[in-house]
């Protein structure tokens, strides 16, 4: 193997590591869906490729829920507000967590997304 080839190779290692380390991955419906032991394992993963790169502003409710699933929490009144529920952890001995995130889309009264916003709370 030559000097060339040699450095082509290490290029690809090295952009093997940094893409494996920010362990992300391409939105995909039925891994964002998938829910095991009352978690789901994808969608930490998959939350920065959802908000960068698919349209979720200007879309009604029921495009959204056709395009990411069913959420956790649909609340209709003033606050106007779906919930996705993105990683929750829970402390070793704990039944209560003590780390959630959560996907919050904000609807107008025609239905219509206005906006999303990333909820993180440590408790």
């Amino acid at each position: 193997m030559n000097s060339c080839q040699k450095k082509i190779v290490a290029l690809f290692l090295i952009l093997f590591v940094f893409t494996a380390c920010k362990n992300e991955i391409p939105f995909e419906k039925s891994l964002w869906i998938y829910k095991i032991d009352n978690s789901y394992p994808y969608r930490k993963n998959m939350l920065n490729d959802l908000i960068s790169n698919e349209k979720l502003i200007g879309i009604s409710i029921n495009q959204l829920i056709e395009k990411i699933g069913n959420p956790e929490q649909y609340v209709n009144n003033d606050s106007n507000k779906i919930t996705y529920d993105i990683v929750t952890e829970y402390g070793l001995l704990n039944i209560d967590p003590n780390y959630i995130k959560q996907l919050h889309f904000f609807y107008n009264n025609d239905s219509l997304i206005i906006e999303f916003k990333i909820n993180e709370i440590k408790l």
